[in-house]
C-alpha cells in the first residue's frame, strides 16, 4: 500500500479497500489484492503504481540521464486511469514533470497561471480544491497525448488530466532539483554533531536577575 495508490473521482481510496494484511518477518503489512484491485478499476478506478524509476533497466537509465542533467532527485510513478473519470483535479506540482503517454490517449488541460517556486501543498480537502480552482487561471490549451508523446510541466504549473475513452496508461518522471532550504536542513544536521548546539539554551534575564 505505500507504493501502490488507488483513485476515483479525484479521492484517495483508502488502502484497506484493496489490499489484504499479509505477515512476514518485519511484522503484519498491507498488500494490494489483485482481485480486489481488478474490481475497483472495473469500476473506473485509477491506480498509481509509485516508485518505479528502478524497475526496468529502460525506467533507470532515463531517471539517471534526467538525475544528471537537472542535479536533482528523480521518482517515476505509473499511472492507469480509464475513459470519462478524472483522478485527480487541478493542481501543481512541486518539482518538474515529465508525462510520457506509453498506452491509449489523454488529453491535459494545461491553465494560465503557475504558483511561484511552491514548496508546500495546502492540506488536501475541499477547501484546497476549491482554491486550486480559483487559482488556476483561465485554461491556456489542451493536449492530447498518444503514445510515444512526452509532455514537460515546469513546477507549479496548473493542470488537469482526463481520459477521454478507453484506457490510458503513462508513466511520469518527477525533477526535484536541489533549492535554498535544502542549505538550512544541511546546517542543522552538522549543527547537532556539536555538543554545543544540543545544550539546553541559557535562560533569559530580567533586571539582572536570572529566571
Amino acid at each position: 500500500a505505500q507504493s501502490l495508490k488507488m483513485v476515483f473521482n479525484g479521492q484517495p481510496i483508502p488502502p484497506d479497500q484493496y489490499c489484504v494484511e499479509a505477515r512476514s518477518q518485519s511484522g503484519v503489512a498491507l498488500w494490494p489484492s489483485p482481485a480486489k484491485v481488478q474490481n475497483l478499476l472495473a469500476m473506473g478506478a485509477s491506480v498509481i503504481a509509485g516508485d518505479v524509476q528502478e524497475l526496468t533497466p529502460e525506467l533507470r537509465a532515463l531517471s539517471h540521464w534526467l538525475g544528471r542533467d537537472f542535479a536533482g532527485l528523480v521518482g517515476a510513478n505509473v499511472y492507469c486511469s480509464f475513459g470519462g473519470v478524472q483522478a485527480f483535479d487541478t493542481h501543481f506540482d512541486l518539482h518538474h514533470v515529465f508525462a510520457v503517454q506509453v498506452e491509449g490517449e489523454k488529453t491535459w488541460r494545461l491553465y494560465e497561471n503557475r504558483a511561484e517556486a511552491p514548496v508546500s501543498f495546502p492540506v488536501d480537502d475541499a477547501e484546497a480544491r476549491r482554491w486550486f480552482a480559483q487559482t488556476r487561471g483561465p485554461l491556456m490549451s489542451e493536449v492530447t497525448m498518444r503514445p510515444g508523446d512526452v509532455l514537460y510541466l515546469p513546477r507549479g504549473w496548473y493542470h488537469d488530466a482526463l481520459t477521454t475513452e478507453g484506457a490510458s496508461l503513462h508513466v511520469t518522471f518527477s525533477v526535484s532539483p536541489l533549492y535554498g532550504r535544502v542549505l538550512f536542513a544541511l546546517l542543522e544536521s552538522a549543527a547537532m554533531q556539536d555538543p554545543a548546539f544540543r545544550q539546553w539554551l541559557v535562560p533569559g534575564t530580567d533586571g539582572g536577575v536570572r529566571l
